[in-house]
């Protein structure tokens, strides 16, 4: 099977001329399904003999903004434990006396 895609990574054409891909480059990936082995061989643009498609889509089409979360203490309740580790080793409640 033979598919155009984009390099993830730096890698090096597995054609004649041993080629440096860059990250975005575009690349051609021919997968071999031999004996119920695959292989995986990567050809760069001079060593693929065919054209570039020009629909390939970029590398990162989107960015991804992350989403702000609030800080919640989550232990909370009857079986939380005090914030006072001295009164957490007595078992008493902070602010209890005795």
């Amino acid at each position: 099977m033979r598919t155009w895609t984009r390099a993830i990574d730096v890698t090096l054409c597995g054609g004649p001329c041993g080629h440096r891909i860059h990250t975005g480059d575009p690349m051609l990936e021919i997968r071999l399904d031999i004996l119920s082995k695959s292989r995986r061989l990567l050809r760069c643009v001079r060593c693929a003999g065919e054209p570039v498609p020009v629909d390939l889509p970029p590398l990162f089409s989107k960015t991804i903004q992350p989403t702000p979360t609030a800080l919640v203490h989550i232990a909370t309740g009857a079986n939380a434990l005090p914030l006072d580790w001295k009164s957490a080793g007595a078992g008493r409640e902070p602010g209890q006396e005795g």
